[in-house]
């Protein structure tokens, strides 16, 4: 481990090296993202969009998505909404984020990398390069495929959202600019983060559906662990004494939806 990242920090220092790597990342990302797997987690991610709550009915309390919006044509509706806001509500942390968002990231990569193993073509592709040059063109380059998965379907999404809701905002434009500017990138940066954990499983797991399954069930125990944590947070504030029971842990789990 220590030989490889001397080897990766000696070609980082050698301007040549830097070039070829720049390629091999350039050529992974090019691979990845002509891959009908990239089509489908764009897909996936739009429809995660599109699932988040954004208008909740003070009646009734029911929430609604922007499919059951749209399914409702109700013009009246449509324009009671903000395309600002309704664009910033996306991935909003809700239960089918949390299970399928890091779905959505590990498709595009996962199973081809695996069948690329089970051939024989990964050792192929190494003899062909250096093994360092050929482990961070992999890494970096299946990091920024899931940031762009993530970021596209989000970009698609917001595209939809600025056919179909009215384009009214409290805010100032260059303001605006500015946060979806900052919106964007974050999406960007969550693809990434959420394609760390799958890389990682790659490098010990064999199995195709462990590697995808394991960081699904992961990041869903990690909200839940957070929800928990804001009523352990709560109950602190008003001073009360008694633990989270079954009926906070499945409030935790409603809450998800």
């Amino acid at each position: 481990m220590y030989i490889l990242i001397l080897q990766m920090v000696h070609i980082l220092m050698n301007k040549g090296r830097i070039i070829q790597v720049i390629r091999s990342i350039y050529c992974e990302v090019r691979k990845l993202v002509l891959s009908p797997a990239f089509a489908a987690g764009v897909l996936l991610v739009v429809v995660l969009c599109m699932m988040t709550t954004v208008y909740i009915d003070n009646a009734t309390g029911k929430a609604y998505t922007l499919i059951e919006v749209l399914s409702l044509r109700d013009q009246q509706l449509r324009l009671s909404l903000s395309a600002y806001e309704v664009f910033f509500n996306a991935l909003g942390g809700n239960l089918y984020s949390l299970l399928f968002l890091p779905l959505s990231v590990s498709i595009t990569f996962i199973p081809l990398y695996c069948a690329e193993r089970k051939s024989g073509m990964q050792r192929m592709q190494i003899i062909r390069q250096s093994k360092t040059r050929f482990a961070l063109a992999r890494a970096l380059g299946s990091m920024l495929c899931g940031g762009l998965v993530v970021m596209t379907g989000f970009l698609v999404y917001g595209l939809i959202v600025y056919a179909v809701i009215p384009h009214t905002a409290s805010v100032d434009n260059a303001l605006m600019v500015t946060n979806i500017l900052k919106k964007i990138a974050s999406t960007f940066l969550e693809g990434v983060e959420l394609s760390c954990l799958p890389l990682l499983l790659f490098m010990i797991i064999k199995d195709v559906y462990f590697i995808i399954c394991i960081p699904i069930l992961y990041y869903f125990i990690l909200g839940i662990l957070a929800r928990l944590r804001l009523i352990l947070r709560l109950k602190t504030l008003f001073s009360i004494q008694r633990l989270p029971g079954v009926k906070e842990f499945c409030l935790c789990l409603m809450s998800l939806v």
